[in-house]
């Protein structure tokens, strides 16, 4: 286990709608790929055992994928769209976050305005 440990572990950083749980989310996709791609590699191929567990791996990491996207982003009613649950930014709030780059920075967010 890593020595640095996250202190700061809030819902404002890393609860729906934050960089932090995109980030999340974005990571489990990325792993999951890599565990499917695992799961094609000659060596697992070869083993219906390790296949089956790579293949598991790599579903468990789907399910996790979806469970994090149905609470970080939300279906508007009025477009039928898939949009961040932290919509309630103003256009412009969303271009000056842009073109200042927080959108890289773990706090944005409306609470981090405050």
């Amino acid at each position: 286990m890593s020595e640095m440990v996250e202190r700061d572990i809030t819902p404002e950083r890393y609860g729906p709608g934050t960089f932090g749980c995109h980030e999340a989310l974005d990571r489990t996709s990325l792993l999951m790929q890599q565990v499917y791609d695992l799961a094609g590699h000659g060596a697992i191929l070869l083993n219906a055992e390790w296949t089956v567990k790579a293949l598991e791996a790599a579903d468990t990491l789907y399910e996790l994928y979806q469970a994090i996207g149905a609470v970080h982003l939300e279906t508007s009613p009025e477009t039928g769209r898939i949009q961040p649950v932290a919509a309630d930014l103003t256009p412009a709030e969303v271009s000056d976050a842009a073109n200042s780059n927080r959108f890289l920075e773990p706090n944005f967010g409306p609470e981090a305005q405050a």
